[in-house]
């Protein structure tokens, strides 16, 4: 039982990791192009 908790877990924080860096990602493009944009259009 211990070891699959210890996997439970070990998925769940890989899982949230993941999503935790494609947010990052997601708004450091937006970011990115809002800014670019934004540069372009002046």
């Amino acid at each position: 039982m211990a070891v699959i908790a210890v996997r439970a877990m070990h998925v769940a924080v890989i899982m949230v990791v993941c999503v935790i860096v494609v947010v990052i990602a997601v708004r450091a493009v937006d970011v990115f192009l809002l800014g670019h944009a934004s540069y372009s259009g002046m």
